[in-house]
């Protein structure tokens, strides 16, 4: 896949989703104006996005792989995961709270947080050495939040899956630190397999 879209293109459209985070109005989804724009396009604003935060005192705490059910991918009219950083504004402790006029259309998931013990530093690591660099496992509530419209108020059209990809879909996460599980424990069912292109994660992932 290829890029369509010009750089300055690329920092108008992370500065577009700046602009709806901090002002909670939605945006038109960017393949509004691109229709030709691919997922490497997407993804080249989400990093343009989170280059800024960076820039601007935020820290990449962790990392977001997401819409990893068949159903998740289904409800949201995608046929693959998607990824994105994780900065240290995203994190809640357990028992805060958050205004729901903040944001713009959130909805929340029931998520299973990795806590790595040690670095995981491959170009491309396998679920091996995911595991082996896991200290423990937490119970998480994410809550996915929008940049651009799910649905167009004009003409009743859904959001393609570059909207998704584009602002990634995470705004907060709430780590809940107690009942934390070394993650051997947990039984062999319960770990992602693949089974042929989908992919199915345990028991999380499912729309609430």
């Amino acid at each position: 896949m290829t890029r369509t879209i010009s750089d300055a293109e690329v920092e108008d459209l992370a500065d577009a989703h700046e602009r709806a985070r901090t002002t909670v109005v939605p945006i038109d989804p960017p393949s509004r104006a691109h229709p030709e724009m691919t997922l490497d396009d997407a993804y080249a604003i989400q990093q343009a996005w989170v280059d800024r935060q960076v820039h601007d005192g935020a820290t990449i705490r962790g990392h977001k792989v997401g819409l990893t059910s068949r159903a998740m991918q289904q409800a949201m009219r995608i046929d693959e995961p998607d990824f994105g950083a994780l900065l240290d504004h995203m994190f809640m402790e357990s028992g805060g709270s958050i205004r729901a006029a903040d944001h713009l259309d959130p909805k929340i998931e029931v998520e299973l947080a990795f806590v790595l013990g040690a670095d995981l530093d491959r170009p491309d690591p396998t679920r091996e050495d995911v595991l082996h660099a896991t200290d423990h496992v937490v119970p998480a509530l994410e809550l996915i939040d929008a940049r651009s419209y799910r649905v167009h108020p004009v003409d009743g059209r859904p959001r393609d899956r570059a909207g998704p990809a584009s602002r990634r879909a995470f705004d907060r996460c709430g780590l809940g630190q107690p009942g934390r599980v070394r993650h051997r424990s947990i039984p062999a069912d319960r770990w992602p397999v693949r089974r042929s292109t989908p992919c199915r994660w345990g028991r999380t992932g499912c729309p609430c």
